[in-house]
C-alpha cells in the first residue's frame, strides 16, 4: 500500500522563485507512482545565515508513494536539476530550487545520502509555517507537533504570500456564481487572498428591500431587482477602467444574475420595464474570463441556509430555490466562455483543504477554454467535455 504521511519541503530565491516552486509541485504530481494528496501557501522568508540573498519562497507537500525514500529522493534530485539546480552548491548559496524530503511518516532513516526525519527541520519557521498549514497536529519524530515547535522557533519571520497553484493566464476576470447557499462569497474571498486579488461582493445588506422581498414579493420584487440591477451594473463598470484590469478581479455574481431573479419575481409590465434597463445597463459591461459555477441539491442549500442563520435567506423558499438552481444550471450548461462546475454537495470548499486544493488543481490544468466538471469527493477529480451542468440540481 502506498505512503500517504510523506512530506517535501521546496524552496527558491533565483529566477522568478514563486513559479519555480509552483511548477516543481505540478511536476511533483506528474511522477509515476507518485500521488499529489496536499500542498501548503507559499511562504516568502529571509535567507538563513544572515546572506545577502533574496527572500526564499517556500512550501510543503503531502504525497503518498509506493517508492522507498532513496528512490524518491532520486526523483526529487532530477527536479531539481531540470530547474538548473547544480550538484555540488554551497550551504545556503542561493538556488533555482531545493527539494527535500522532511519526513517518512514517524520513521527514521539514515543513509550517506538521506536522513529522516530532516535534521533541521524543527528549527525552521520557513518549514514548519506550510507544515502547519497542512497539519498543525503532525509528529515530528522525538520533537513534538509542529504547531508546538514553530511557536519555539527563533526563526520566525514567514509571511504567507499566497497558493501553490497557478490560475490560467488569461483569467482576469474570474466569477463565482450559484444558488443561495452554495458558499460562493466565502469562497471568492479565499480566491482572492490566494491570488492577490481585486474583489467585488454583492453586498446585500445595502438593498434596503431585500428584507421584505422573499415574504411579499409582489409589493417590493421590483424595487428590490432594479436596487441590484443598478449596483451590479455600476460595480462592473469600474472595471472598464484600463488601471483596475492590473490585477486580477474575484467577483461573486455574474450580472446574468439579475436576469434569473427577475424572471422568477415579476412579471408583465414590471418585469418589460425592468428588462429595458437591464438590455441597456448590460451593454458594454465586462465579461468574466472565467466562471466557478457552484451546484448542490436544494436540500442541501436549505441545510446551509438554516446553520447561517441570515434572516432573509431563512426566508428563501424551497420551490424558489428550486426554479433559481433550475434556470442557473440551464444557462451555464449553453454558457459560451470558459466554466468550471463544481459539484458541492459533499464537499466543503470553506473548511476543508483537500477539497479547496482540488478546485486549485482543476483551475491550474485549465489550459484550454471550454466547460469543465469538478467533483472535490471523487478520486478522479475534474473532467473535461462536462457532464450535464444540471446533474446534481
Amino acid at each position: 500500500m502506498p505512503r500517504e504521511d510523506i512530506y517535501i519541503g521546496l524552496g527558491s530565491n533565483l529566477d522568478e522563485p514563486a513559479e519555480q516552486v509552483r511548477s516543481a509541485v505540478r511536476e511533483l504530481g506528474q511522477l509515476a507512482q507518485v500521488r499529489l494528496c496536499a500542498s501548503s501557501g507559499l511562504y516568502r522568508s529571509p535567507p538563513m545565515g544572515g546572506l545577502d540573498q533574496p527572500d526564499y519562497i517556500n512550501a510543503v507537500v503531502q504525497v503518498e508513494t509506493d517508492l522507498e525514500p532513496e528512490q524518491l529522493l532520486h526523483e526529487l534530485q532530477a527536479i531539481e536539476r531540470q530547474h538548473g539546480r547544480k550538484e555540488q552548491c554551497e550551504r545556503w548559496a542561493s538556488r533555482t530550487l531545493d527539494l527535500d524530503l522532511l519526513l517518512w511518516g514517524q520513521e527514521h532513516f539514515d543513509s550517506k545520502a538521506l536522513t529522516l526525519p530532516h535534521p533541521g527541520l524543527h528549527e525552521r519557521a520557513f518549514v514548519l509555517a506550510p507544515l502547519q498549514e497542512l497539519d498543525a497536529d503532525l509528529e515530528v519524530p522525538g520533537q513534538g507537533t509542529v504547531s508546538k515547535l514553530l511557536r519555539e522557533c527563533k526563526y520566525s519571520r514567514v509571511d504567507r504570500v499566497g497558493a501553490c497553484q497557478s490560475l490560467p493566464d488569461s483569467a482576469r476576470l474570474i466569477a463565482v456564481e450559484g444558488p443561495i447557499g452554495v458558499g460562493k462569497t466565502t469562497l471568492c474571498n479565499r480566491l482572492a487572498a490566494d491570488f492577490n486579488g481585486r474583489l467585488i461582493l454583492e453586498n446585500y445588506q445595502e438593498n434596503p428591500f431585500l428584507k421584505d422581498f422573499f415574504e411579499t414579493p409582489e409589493k417590493t420584487a421590483l424595487a428590490t431587482q432594479l436596487h441590484f440591477l443598478t449596483s451590479r451594473a455600476c460595480q462592473l463598470q469600474q472595471l472598464n477602467q484600463v488601471d483596475l484590469f492590473q490585477q486580477r478581479t474575484f467577483s461573486d455574481y455574474v450580472f446574468e444574475k439579475s436576469d434569473w431573479f427577475s424572471r422568477l419575481s415579476l412579471q408583465g409590465d414590471e418585469y418589460d420595464l425592468w428588462l429595458s434597463l437591464y438590455t441597456h445597463m448590460s451593454a458594454g459591461l465586462p465579461r468574466p474570463d472565467l466562471v466557478i459555477y457552484l451546484q448542490a441539491p436544494v436540500s442541501v442549500l436549505l441545510e446551509r441556509i438554516a446553520m447561517r442563520g441570515r434572516s432573509f435567506e431563512r426566508a428563501v423558499r424551497p420551490e424558489f430555490l428550486e426554479a433559481l438552481s433550475a434556470l442557473m444550471a440551464e444557462h451555464f450548461r449553453n454558457y459560451s466562455g470558459t466554466v468550471l462546475t463544481v459539484d458541492t454537495s459533499c464537499a466543503n470548499l470553506a473548511e476543508s483543504l483537500q477539497d479547496y486544493q482540488s478546485l486549485l488543481v482543476a483551475l491550474d490544468g485549465m489550459t484550454q477554454p471550454g466547460q469543465y466538471f469538478l467533483d472535490p469527493s471523487q478520486p478522479e477529480g475534474m473532467l473535461g467535455d462536462m457532464a450535464p451542468a444540471d446533474s446534481v440540481a
